[in-house]
């Protein structure tokens, strides 16, 4: 079950039916080829640790230019440029997490980082999240 479609046994669907998904965490690969697969996970979970460190502003990694939908041409920059607004929170939460979202959001599926990796990078990011991962 992906967070947004559900999977089944496959590794990944082409939606042949309109669905309602939260089109702001939608990957790339869903806007070229309108398919959701595994690695779409990952890049919501980018996404998602997005509207975390931002305390929940829009992830802004999509967006819409003359009705076509495309990652934005400058992901690095931005993702550079998140922050909470507070320094010491930025020091503590944005530094570590920023490489890890951006490799959640490669827009080559193939070399996004993997939810076992993820999983491993958490474990060291901090004590208290190896409790739960």
């Amino acid at each position: 079950l992906g967070l947004c479609v559900p999977l089944g046994d496959a590794e990944e669907v082409t939606l042949k039916r309109k669905c309602f998904v939260p089109y702001k965490w939608l990957p790339y690969e869903f806007w070229l080829h309108n398919t959701y697969g595994l690695e779409g996970d990952v890049w919501e979970f980018g996404c998602l640790l997005i509207e975390l460190i931002t305390l929940g502003d829009d992830p802004g990694v999509i967006v819409q230019c003359n009705e076509v939908y495309r990652p934005r041409d400058d992901i690095q920059q931005y993702l550079s440029r998140l922050s909470t607004g507070f320094t010491s929170f930025d020091d503590i939460l944005c530094k570590p997490l920023i490489p890890l979202i951006g490799r959640c959001l490669d827009v080559d599926k193939s070399q996004r980082i993997s939810f076992a990796e993820i999983s491993g990078h958490l474990r060291n990011f901090s004590p208290g999240v190896a409790c739960i991962v």
